[in-house]
């Protein structure tokens, strides 16, 4: 539904681009610059969704952080947990200061979720993002916890 902050969304799944995202992504995690960890429920592994840090700012301890949930789980709290888990480690365990999260005005849940983590609204920045769908503009919230 938001193909502007979730561009790579858009893509028919195969293995040839699953395997190239796995080897962009072991590339970036040993340059410092993008770690993406998957969640899985406790007990089941049922697959619940990704999270990442991305433009780390390592001088200034600041990051953003993204997510997406497994639409099956939705409305159980899950993301919820691992969000706020997440964060806690990028703050208290890893030292950064500063977090953003970058969510589509219109995407309610994801808003929701970032309020839920007590990431607070900081502006919602005009026609930021360009949908690759149609060509028009979104307006993207940016979320920010300041340790």
């Amino acid at each position: 539904m938001f193909p502007a902050s979730l561009a790579w969304s858009l893509q028919e799944p195969n293995l040839d681009a699953s395997l190239a995202f796995c080897d962009s992504r072991v590339l970036a995690a040993l340059n410092q610059e993008n770690f993406v960890y998957v969640i899985r429920e406790q007990q089941s592994h049922n697959f619940l969704g990704v999270m990442d840090i991305h433009q780390i700012n390592w001088m200034e301890n600041q990051a953003a952080v993204g997510f997406w949930g497994n639409v099956e789980f939705k409305g159980q709290g899950l993301m919820t947990e691992a969000l706020q888990l997440f964060v806690d480690q990028l703050l208290n365990d890893l030292g950064f200061q500063q977090l953003n999260a970058f969510v589509d005005v219109e995407n309610k849940q994801a808003r929701r979720l970032c309020e839920r983590a007590n990431f607070k609204l900081i502006e919602i920045e005009q026609a930021a993002i360009q949908n690759p769908v149609d060509g028009s503009w979104r307006d993207i919230c940016k979320y920010e916890i300041v340790r």
